[in-house]
């Protein structure tokens, strides 16, 4: 009996030498693990992306926070003089593209035009024209038939007034000019022949007319304006006729009277 609990001790017991081995295997293990993780955390496994982006995505924020502000604070002076301009006129009122288009702002009655400024949109076919903001638009460059328009908006220090929009006006045809050159006389037949020139740089073509003063024996090509003139045994020393020009559109039509002398 007595040897029998005596090998189960024995059995038991572990002997100081096994014990260290142990121990030691154990601590190298733990010690490996640590090394593991830190190594992992350290090198392998780099920083996550999201403080970057947490911080953009602040950053943007705090823009949209501000842009919002800022319309906030426009909002609330917007329309802050209420009714200010009655009407917006724009002359000429026939413009062309050799004339510059001017704005004139009619005030509500009774007020008055000191510390007011003016914001201009001017437009061309319905859309906003870049870099014209001022009171005058020169039109070199628009086409004949573009429809002109200008919205206007007043403002302060307290903030701006109602926007007001003048009426579409159109550019019209530069005028046809209008010139007499005298080509050659036929003595045998006692008839003149003289020839109208003109410019037309907004028609393609023109019509030419004889008008007041009309003097007997004359007539004319309306297409080429080539005049031919049949003298009259009266008709000595100065005479005076009249001649026209007229664009294909029918919008611009210039008279002028010419006098040639006959001998």
């Amino acid at each position: 009996m007595d040897r029998e609990i005596t090998d189960k001790k024995n059995k038991m017991t572990v002997t100081p030498s096994k014990a260290n081995t142990l121990a030691r295997r154990l601590i190298f293990i733990s010690i490996f693990i640590v090394l593991s993780v830190c190594v992992y955390i350290l090198i392998l496994k780099p920083l996550p992306p999201q403080t970057v982006h947490s911080n953009q995505s602040s950053a943007n924020k705090n823009q949209v926070a501000s842009s919002k502000t800022f319309l906030i604070n426009k909002k609330t002076t917007k329309d802050a003089l209420g009714s200010v301009i009655k009407a917006i006129h724009l002359t000429p009122s026939q413009p062309t593209s050799l004339d510059t288009l001017k704005a004139e702002i009619e005030l509500q009655p009774g007020l008055s035009s000191d510390g007011l400024s003016y914001q201009y949109d001017w437009k061309v076919n319905h859309r906003s024209i870049a870099n014209a903001n001022k009171d005058s638009l020169d039109l070199a460059g628009f086409q004949k038939n573009d429809l002109l328009s200008v919205r206007v908006t007043p403002y302060n220090e307290e903030g701006t007034g109602f926007s007001v929009e003048s009426s579409f006006i159109a550019i019209h045809s530069i005028p046809p000019s209008l010139e007499l050159q005298r080509t050659h006389q036929s003595a045998r037949s006692g008839k003149v022949f003289m020839q109208l020139m003109s410019i037309h740089p907004d028609s393609n073509k023109v019509r030419f007319d004889l008008a007041e003063p009309f003097i007997s024996g004359m007539t004319i090509d309306n297409q080429n304006g080539k005049i031919t003139w049949i003298i009259q045994p009266e008709q000595k020393g100065v005479i005076r006729f009249g001649a026209s020009v007229e664009d294909e559109d029918k919008t611009v039509k210039i008279k002028k009277e010419f006098e040639i002398l006959i001998e």
